[in-house]
């Protein structure tokens, strides 16, 4: 009896502590701003991430934002790239 409780228990463990892996689709809508002024044309794209698991798929779909600044004459200009993004 004890023995068929060890191997119940160890497929179970197997089972419940492996990760499944598949294909999951990230999906970032990305903006634009230009000195305060946040562009209309916003663009959708989907990116597949292939054979991951969840945690690793949701390790590489991130939210970004990256903001330029520069000076032309007195003048400065900033711009800001961002992205949010999530995972399907």
């Amino acid at each position: 009896m004890k023995k068929t409780i060890y191997l119940f228990s160890g497929l179970f463990a197997v089972l419940f502590t492996s990760s499944c892996k598949k294909d999951y689709t990230c999906e970032c809508t990305t903006s634009y701003t230009y000195n305060g002024v946040t562009s209309t044309d916003v663009n959708v794209d989907q990116t597949t991430i292939k054979e991951a698991s969840k945690h690793a798929a949701q390790s590489n779909c991130l939210n970004r934002e990256t903001t330029y600044s520069y000076t032309y004459g007195s003048t400065t200009y900033t711009y800001t790239y961002s992205q949010d993004c999530e995972l399907k």
